[in-house]
């Protein structure tokens, strides 16, 4: 006669024992078993019946696949995602590199004399990083360096025109022509160094912008990657420019004000050329 256990929803044959009926978290590891099926005395080698339904080898190997292939289908996905370009950037081309503007190697004092170096040979100044380090009263840190920066331009003839703390407002002066002097936060957000670098180019469909900064000619960063670097700096961006160099979409007023500065630093010459190169704005 069929004997019955408690917590045993099968009938078992006369001399078997609770062992034979035992709940699914009790099974051995890596089995996977479903109710469904009576006791065999017979199973087969490659099957397991304690009350339950049998499960070869084989499905397991069915289930990890099609579970291997979802993940697989999953990273795949994701993957195609983060290659996604950019969303369009108003009114701005896709892609753009400034070629043109020089790049002198050099880590010393955060990269300072040969940003600016380059920056005002691009803009016409016979000058090298050693000329305009006297300028910048080093070994100055930033906030300080960048107001040596921004004397050291004026010192030159240069109108100093602050940018706002956009990401955009970066990108539609460098599609205008215009490279950008700035400030970004190298290595760790925390325990990083600042550094001062050219922005001269950026790709949409990459998602990446280009720099002028220390050793690199074209170091490569990522916009999440930039925007966090720059941001953690403190959003410090300018345009060095000649006195007839309107940025793009210049605000007036902030013109205006940086031709007084520049008038300010002994420099009413070009300050005047700088107010008439605005017309009736």
């Amino acid at each position: 006669m069929a004997t019955m256990f408690p917590g045993c929803d099968e009938r078992l044959p006369p001399g078997s024992s609770a062992a034979h009926c035992r709940p699914f978290e009790q099974a051995s590891p890596g089995l996977y078993l479903k109710r469904g099926s009576t006791y065999d005395a017979g199973w087969p080698e490659t099957g397991f019946r304690y009350g339950f339904e049998d499960v070869m080898p084989s499905d397991i190997l069915n289930r990890s696949f099609k579970r291997g292939a979802l993940a697989l289908a999953l990273a795949t996905l994701l993957s195609s995602c983060a290659d996604l370009p950019a969303p369009r950037i108003g009114q701005l081309p896709d892609r753009v590199e400034l070629t043109a503007v020089p790049f002198y190697r050099g880590d010393d004092d955060q990269g300072a004399p040969t940003a600016l170096a380059a920056l005002l040979r691009e803009r016409g100044v016979s000058v090298t990083p050693g000329l305009v380090a006297p300028y910048l009263k080093l070994p100055a840190k930033p906030p300080a360096l960048d107001r040596s920066m921004e004397q050291a331009a004026r010192a030159y003839g240069m109108v100093v025109y602050s940018l706002d703390d956009q990401f955009q407002a970066l990108l539609a002066q460098v599609a205008a022509g215009n490279p950008v002097l700035l400030r970004y936060r190298g290595g760790a957000a925390f325990w990083g160094t600042d550094r001062y670098a050219l922005l001269v180019g950026y790709d949409r469909f990459k998602s990446h912008v280009l720099l002028r900064s220390g050793e690199e000619r074209r170091q490569l960063m990522t916009f999440s990657d930039f925007v966090s670097a720059w941001q953690a700096a403190g959003n410090w961006a300018v345009l060095v420019q000649g006195p007839t160099q309107l940025p793009a979409d210049v605000d007036p007023a902030r013109w205006r004000e940086a031709a007084a500065r520049l008038g300010q630093a002994g420099q009413e010459q070009a300050a005047a050329k700088a107010l008439n190169a605005l017309g009736g704005r």
